[in-house]
C-alpha cells in the first residue's frame, strides 16, 4: 500500500498534514483482506526542503544542505509517527521502519535494501510502515529515495497479491491535464505527459507509473486510485468495481 504524500499532506505547505484524510484512509485500510505493508510519501514533510536545497543531487559539503538533509529525515520520521498513530487508532498494529537505516543508494539509484526486518515484522503479525526518505549514497554522499521505488523493491522481495498506489487524482490519464482516464494501462500503452502538484522531487505521476509497471512485472495486481474520494480505497481492497486504473504487466 502506498499512501501518496499529496493525499496525506498539503504538499505546497511545509509540514502540513491532512489529519482527517489520514484518519479516514487508515479506517479504509481495515478492508485489506490479508497482511498489510504501508509505504507513505514524504509529502510536504520532505519535498519542500528537498526541492529548495536540491537534495536529490547529493552532497557538496555545504553545511546548510547537510542541515536540510538531516531536517528532512527528522520531518519524515514525524510524519511516519502520524501515519502509524492513525493506523493504530484504526486497530492496525503499525510498526515503523526507517528507510534511512534500510536503504543505500549509488548515484541516486537504489543499491541495496534490507528486506528482512520488514518481512520479520510482517510475519510477526504487525503492519510495517515505511516512507520515502533520505538515504546514504555511495557516490554522492546522500540522496532521496522515493516511496514508489520502495514499493517496487518490496514487491519483488515480498511478492504480495495486490499493490495499491493511493494518489490525489482518479488514476492514470492518457494526457494531463485534459485527457481521458485510462481504466487499464498495459506495458506497451503510451501515456503522454505526467503531473505533479506542489513540490515534487521524485518524478510525479510519470515516475509513479514507471514504478507501478515494475510492481506489475513482479506478478502483482496493481491499482492506482484517488484517496481523496471517500470509499475508493476500501472498495478497491474489497474487490469492488471503482474508479481508478489497473496497471498490467
Amino acid at each position: 500500500m502506498k499512501l501518496g504524500g499529496s493525499v496525506i499532506t498539503d504538499k505546497a505547505t511545509y509540514r502540513a498534514p491532512r489529519l482527517e484524510d489520514l484518519s479516514r484512509l487508515a479506517q479504509e485500510l481495515r478492508a485489506a483482506p490479508g497482511p498489510l505493508v504501508v509505504v507513505h510519501g514524504a509529502g510536504s514533510y520532505g519535498h519542500v526542503l528537498a526541492k529548495e536545497f536540491r537534495l536529490a543531487e547529493g552532497r557538496d559539503r555545504d553545511a546548510r544542505r547537510d542541515a536540510a538533509f538531516a531536517q528532512v529525515h527528522a520531518d519524515v520520521r514525524e510524519l511516519s509517527v502520524l501515519v502509524s498513530e492513525a493506523l493504530r487508532d484504526a486497530g492496525l498494529p503499525a510498526i515503523t521502519h526507517s528507510t534511512y537505516d534500510l536503504a543505500r543508494l549509488d548515484s541516486g539509484r537504489l543499491l541495496s535494501f534490507a528486506h528482512a526486518p520488514v518481512a520479520d515484522t510482517l510475519a510477526a503479525g504487525f503492519v510495517p510502515v515505511l516512507s520515502g526518505d533520505g538515504a546514504l549514497d555511495a557516490s554522492r554522499g546522500w540522496g532521496i529515495l522515493s516511496g514508489d521505488v520502495i514499493m517496487a523493491e518490496l514487491a519483488r522481495a515480498l511478492r504480495p497479491e495486490r499493490a495499491v498506489f493511493v494518489t490525489d487524482v482518479d488514476g492514470i490519464y492518457d494526457r494531463w491535464p485534459d485527457g481521458a482516464l485510462l481504466p487499464r494501462v498495459g506495458p506497451h500503452d503510451h501515456v503522454g505527459g505526467g503531473h505533479a502538484r506542489g513540490h515534487d522531487v521524485t518524478g510525479g505521476m510519470a515516475g509513479k507509473l514507471a514504478r507501478a509497471r515494475e510492481v506489475a512485472k513482479a506478478g502483482v495486481e496493481v491499482h492506482v486510485v484517488n484517496g481523496a474520494v471517500p470509499g475508493r480505497l476500501a472498495d478497491t481492497l474489497a474487490g469492488k468495481p471503482t474508479v481508478g486504473t489497473v496497471v498490467l504487466s
